[in-house]
Protein backbone atom coordinates (compact mmCIF):
# COMPACT_ATOMS: atom_id res chain seq x y z
CA UNK A 1 0.00 0.00 0.00
CA UNK A 2 1.00 3.11 -0.86
CA UNK A 3 2.06 5.86 2.42
CA UNK A 4 2.59 9.23 2.92
CA UNK A 5 0.38 12.15 0.76
CA UNK A 6 -1.64 11.53 -2.41
CA UNK A 7 -1.79 12.98 -5.35
CA UNK A 8 -5.92 14.22 -5.72
CA UNK A 9 -6.92 15.86 -8.98
CA UNK A 10 -10.21 18.15 -8.37
CA UNK A 11 -11.17 18.48 -11.70
CA UNK A 12 -13.31 21.53 -13.16
CA UNK A 13 -15.95 20.65 -15.52
CA UNK A 14 -18.94 22.74 -16.70
CA UNK A 15 -21.22 19.61 -15.66
CA UNK A 16 -20.69 20.63 -12.10
CA UNK A 17 -22.60 24.14 -12.57
CA UNK A 18 -25.48 21.84 -11.97
CA UNK A 19 -24.45 21.09 -8.36
CA UNK A 20 -26.10 22.53 -5.75
CA UNK A 21 -24.68 25.13 -2.98
CA UNK A 22 -24.37 21.97 -0.26
CA UNK A 23 -22.79 20.20 -2.59
CA UNK A 24 -20.59 22.70 -3.80
CA UNK A 25 -19.87 23.57 0.02
CA UNK A 26 -18.82 20.21 0.78
CA UNK A 27 -17.04 19.88 -2.22
CA UNK A 28 -14.71 22.59 -1.21
CA UNK A 29 -14.77 21.68 2.13
CA UNK A 30 -13.68 18.10 1.37
CA UNK A 31 -10.48 19.14 -0.99
CA UNK A 32 -9.68 21.69 1.86
CA UNK A 33 -10.05 18.84 4.48
CA UNK A 34 -7.46 16.69 2.09
CA UNK A 35 -4.74 19.34 1.66
CA UNK A 36 -4.47 19.73 5.49
CA UNK A 37 -4.35 15.72 5.68
CA UNK A 38 -0.91 16.67 3.65
CA UNK A 39 -2.36 15.53 0.38
CA UNK A 40 -1.18 17.24 -2.80
CA UNK A 41 -4.19 18.65 -4.82
CA UNK A 42 -4.30 19.48 -8.40
CA UNK A 43 -7.25 21.69 -9.61
CA UNK A 44 -7.32 22.00 -13.20
CA UNK A 45 -10.02 21.90 -15.86
CA UNK A 46 -10.98 18.47 -16.91
CA UNK A 47 -9.24 17.61 -21.06
CA UNK A 48 -12.72 15.75 -21.68
CA UNK A 49 -16.62 17.01 -21.87
CA UNK A 50 -18.21 15.43 -18.74
CA UNK A 51 -21.40 16.05 -20.06
CA UNK A 52 -21.24 15.00 -23.51
CA UNK A 53 -19.91 11.38 -21.47
CA UNK A 54 -23.05 11.14 -19.09
CA UNK A 55 -24.95 11.33 -22.41
CA UNK A 56 -22.96 8.89 -24.56
CA UNK A 57 -23.12 6.09 -21.43
CA UNK A 58 -26.83 7.06 -20.82
CA UNK A 59 -26.94 6.14 -24.77
CA UNK A 60 -24.71 2.67 -24.74
CA UNK A 61 -26.56 1.63 -21.03
CA UNK A 62 -30.09 1.74 -22.92
CA UNK A 63 -28.89 0.42 -26.18
CA UNK A 64 -27.41 -2.56 -24.32
CA UNK A 65 -30.65 -2.53 -21.65
CA UNK A 66 -32.80 -3.46 -24.73
CA UNK A 67 -31.09 -6.07 -26.19
CA UNK A 68 -30.68 -8.32 -23.18
CA UNK A 69 -33.95 -7.04 -21.47
CA UNK A 70 -36.58 -6.68 -24.85
CA UNK A 71 -38.00 -10.45 -23.72
CA UNK A 72 -39.56 -8.77 -20.71
CA UNK A 73 -41.37 -6.91 -22.82
CA UNK A 74 -43.75 -9.77 -23.46
CA UNK A 75 -44.62 -10.17 -19.77
CA UNK A 76 -47.83 -9.25 -18.79
CA UNK A 77 -48.00 -4.77 -17.44
CA UNK A 78 -48.05 -5.54 -13.95
CA UNK A 79 -45.20 -7.46 -14.22
CA UNK A 80 -42.72 -4.85 -15.28
CA UNK A 81 -42.12 -1.31 -13.67
CA UNK A 82 -42.97 1.50 -15.66
CA UNK A 83 -39.58 2.46 -15.42
CA UNK A 84 -37.91 -0.50 -17.16
CA UNK A 85 -40.54 -1.18 -19.48
CA UNK A 86 -39.88 2.61 -21.09
CA UNK A 87 -35.81 2.33 -20.41
CA UNK A 88 -36.39 -0.54 -22.92
CA UNK A 89 -38.23 0.54 -25.32
CA UNK A 90 -35.96 3.55 -25.48
CA UNK A 91 -32.46 1.70 -25.82
CA UNK A 92 -34.44 -0.46 -28.81
CA UNK A 93 -35.55 2.81 -30.38
CA UNK A 94 -31.47 3.58 -30.26
CA UNK A 95 -29.80 2.32 -33.33
CA UNK A 96 -26.37 0.37 -34.08
CA UNK A 97 -24.47 3.34 -35.53
CA UNK A 98 -25.49 5.74 -32.40
CA UNK A 99 -24.63 3.28 -30.14
CA UNK A 100 -20.88 2.44 -31.83
CA UNK A 101 -20.78 6.13 -32.02
CA UNK A 102 -21.29 6.47 -28.45
CA UNK A 103 -18.78 3.75 -27.54
CA UNK A 104 -16.10 5.11 -29.54
CA UNK A 105 -16.08 8.75 -27.66
CA UNK A 106 -16.58 6.70 -24.60
CA UNK A 107 -13.15 4.96 -25.61
CA UNK A 108 -11.60 8.74 -26.45
CA UNK A 109 -12.81 9.99 -23.75
CA UNK A 110 -11.05 7.42 -21.53
CA UNK A 111 -7.96 7.56 -22.82
CA UNK A 112 -7.93 11.29 -23.32
CA UNK A 113 -8.32 11.64 -19.37
CA UNK A 114 -6.31 9.18 -17.96
CA UNK A 115 -3.57 10.51 -20.12
CA UNK A 116 -4.23 13.94 -18.85
CA UNK A 117 -4.02 12.30 -15.03
CA UNK A 118 -1.91 9.25 -15.09
CA UNK A 119 0.17 10.32 -12.18
CA UNK A 120 -2.43 10.86 -9.80
CA UNK A 121 -3.50 8.57 -7.15
CA UNK A 122 -6.87 9.71 -7.32
CA UNK A 123 -9.71 12.37 -8.36
CA UNK A 124 -12.27 13.69 -6.01
CA UNK A 125 -15.43 14.50 -7.33
CA UNK A 126 -19.13 15.38 -6.14
CA UNK A 127 -20.96 11.83 -6.67
CA UNK A 128 -24.24 13.57 -7.29
CA UNK A 129 -25.58 17.12 -7.92
CA UNK A 130 -27.35 17.09 -4.65
CA UNK A 131 -28.03 15.56 -1.56
CA UNK A 132 -29.19 12.03 -1.08
CA UNK A 133 -32.67 12.13 -1.88
CA UNK A 134 -35.51 11.71 1.04
CA UNK A 135 -37.49 8.24 1.13
CA UNK A 136 -37.01 5.19 -1.07
CA UNK A 137 -38.91 6.58 -4.35
CA UNK A 138 -36.20 7.94 -6.55
CA UNK A 139 -32.07 6.86 -5.69
CA UNK A 140 -31.00 10.18 -6.93
CA UNK A 141 -29.48 11.89 -10.03
CA UNK A 142 -27.08 9.71 -11.72
CA UNK A 143 -25.40 12.36 -13.99
CA UNK A 144 -22.08 13.16 -11.47
CA UNK A 145 -21.58 9.09 -11.15
CA UNK A 146 -22.26 7.71 -14.59
CA UNK A 147 -19.47 9.21 -16.50
CA UNK A 148 -16.89 7.48 -13.57
CA UNK A 149 -19.29 4.47 -15.09
CA UNK A 150 -18.02 5.36 -18.60
CA UNK A 151 -14.40 5.41 -17.85
CA UNK A 152 -14.36 2.43 -16.04
CA UNK A 153 -12.00 2.77 -13.13
CA UNK A 154 -12.57 2.06 -9.55
CA UNK A 155 -15.14 4.26 -8.14
CA UNK A 156 -15.71 4.62 -4.14
CA UNK A 157 -18.02 7.06 -2.58
CA UNK A 158 -17.73 8.36 0.36
CA UNK A 159 -19.90 10.41 2.85
CA UNK A 160 -18.37 13.88 3.31
CA UNK A 161 -20.88 15.97 4.61
CA UNK A 162 -25.15 16.76 5.07
CA UNK A 163 -26.61 19.03 2.88
CA UNK A 164 -29.27 21.98 4.75
CA UNK A 165 -31.51 19.69 4.82
CA UNK A 166 -29.77 16.93 6.82
CA UNK A 167 -29.77 14.73 4.66
CA UNK A 168 -25.87 13.29 3.49
CA UNK A 169 -23.72 14.32 0.77
CA UNK A 170 -21.02 11.72 -0.90
CA UNK A 171 -17.95 12.71 -2.55
CA UNK A 172 -16.47 10.25 -5.28
CA UNK A 173 -12.91 9.17 -5.09
CA UNK A 174 -11.63 7.78 -8.43
CA UNK A 175 -8.82 6.53 -10.38
CA UNK A 176 -7.43 5.35 -13.72
CA UNK A 177 -8.84 1.26 -14.80
CA UNK A 178 -6.58 -1.69 -13.80
CA UNK A 179 -5.59 -0.12 -10.35
CA UNK A 180 -8.39 -1.40 -8.15
CA UNK A 181 -6.21 -3.34 -5.56
CA UNK A 182 -4.12 -0.59 -5.09
CA UNK A 183 -6.76 1.89 -4.87
CA UNK A 184 -8.32 0.61 -1.82
CA UNK A 185 -5.65 1.43 0.36
CA UNK A 186 -5.45 5.59 -1.33
CA UNK A 187 -9.72 5.46 -0.61
CA UNK A 188 -8.87 4.54 2.62
CA UNK A 189 -6.50 6.97 3.44
CA UNK A 190 -8.05 9.65 1.60
CA UNK A 191 -11.94 8.68 3.61
CA UNK A 192 -10.49 8.86 6.51
CA UNK A 193 -9.73 12.49 5.76
CA UNK A 194 -13.24 12.98 4.61
CA UNK A 195 -15.28 12.15 7.07
CA UNK A 196 -17.31 13.96 9.76
CA UNK A 197 -17.60 17.08 7.92
CA UNK A 198 -20.43 19.56 8.23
Amino acid sequence: PKSGPMRVFVLQDPLLDAADEDVKRVMDSSAMRLREAGHRLDVTAAAIDFKALHVDQRHAMLYQMGRVHAPLLKLPVDMLGEKLRVAIGEGLAIDDDAFNGACARIETARTTLFAQIDDADAVLWPAAPATAPEGLAWTGDPSFISPWTALGGPVVTVPAGTGSNGLPIGMLLSAKPGVDHAFTSVAKTLAAALQDQD
